[in-house]
């Protein structure tokens, strides 16, 4: 008998194995059965099965817009909150905090707008940077810290791929790279 967690990692393959065949195709290309996965999966709690709940809305986003995910409701609704001294009110939002940080783009290629998601611990903070396909800095933002939904507008970047990265002072990093159109 399957798990949970071992039929969410399936669907998560499913997602990552999607993006590389995606760069061939066109979103009318995704047969309806595989879109069905990538609905599924991007309406799951992302603290709970990661960065393939983004991915897939991600990909779902390239074939259904004005798909709108409520994560604290999500998140409830699966059980997951941020506890303090053992309880979880409704304003808290929902999260499984890390020891480390977590940090993942919503929306890959982008036109205008560049959303990302980041979550750090407690009293981390970090920076944000943006990188042309040729290593020159774009963009920066210090001091961030704790977790948000960002965006930020890109209007003014040209069509190319840009690399996005997060630096920690508590030794996080990652870097993702996106494709402007």
């Amino acid at each position: 008998m399957k798990t949970t967690t071992s039929i969410y990692a399936e669907k998560a393959k499913f997602i990552y194995d999607m993006e590389y065949k995606l760069a061939e195709l066109k979103p009318e290309d995704i047969a309806a059965g595989n879109k069905a996965d990538i609905n599924f999966l991007s309406e799951q709690c992302p603290y709970l099965f990661g960065s393939g709940v983004y991915k897939a809305r991600t990909l779902r986003g390239l074939y259904e817009d004005g798909v709108d995910y409520n994560d604290k409701v999500i998140c409830q609704s699966a059980g997951y909150f941020k506890k303090e001294q053992g309880t979880a009110t409704d304003d808290e939002m929902p999260l499984l905090q890390t020891q480390i940080g977590e940090f993942d783009l919503v929306s890959n290629p982008v036109s205008h707008t560049l959303r990302y998601k980041y979550l750090l611990p407690d009293n981390i903070k970090a920076r944000i940077e943006i990188f042309d396909n040729l290593g020159k800095l774009v963009y920066s933002q210090e001091n961030i810290s704790g977790q948000a939904l960002s965006q930020l507008s890109v209007a003014s970047h040209p069509a190319g791929i840009f690399h996005i990265r997060i630096v920690a002072e508590n030794g996080f990093t990652k870097s993702i790279n996106y494709l402007k159109n």
